[in-house]
């Protein structure tokens, strides 16, 4: 997996570490996809004024790829990071990632209808499953 955080650019602002490893990132960016990040580095917290905030309790292959896919055209979301960007899309509260997840979801033939149901169900995803429905419905 690319790594386009591994080193400072004249847009990053802030350095996650997550598992004793740096990412370097632009909080803005962080800021607009999830109100949890706006609040760590613009809210009361005191991480606002840190320039290296410690992200605990995720997988820094995971988060590596959240971040992939929140920027765009870094990385999409597949058939073997879904499950755990979904998860971490619903953590951090990234709509955008979460529709990107979604919609992958509703294109892809790599997951059968009982396990899109499960994930539509767990993350509210009505859309999925009123198309997988339709669609076994209509077999």
């Amino acid at each position: 997996v690319s790594n386009p955080f591994a080193t400072p650019t004249e847009f990053t602002n802030v350095v996650l570490i997550v598992e004793g490893n740096k990412l370097h990132v632009n909080k803005e960016l962080l800021s607009i996809h999830s109100p949890v990040f706006s609040a760590m580095f613009f809210g009361e917290f005191a991480e606002k004024e840190k320039e290296e905030v410690e992200i605990k309790d995720v997988v820094y292959k995971e988060f590596l790829d959240l971040l992939n896919v929140i920027h765009p055209g870094y990385s999409p979301v597949t058939d073997a990071t879904v499950r755990y960007i979904l998860k971490l899309a619903h953590q951090f509260q990234t709509k955008g990632v979460l529709t990107k997840s979604e919609n992958y979801l509703k294109a892809t033939n790599k997951f059968n209808f009982l396990d899109k149901l499960i994930l539509a169900d767990q993350y509210n995803f009505v859309n999925l499953t009123r198309k997988n429905s339709d669609e076994k419905l209509a077999l």
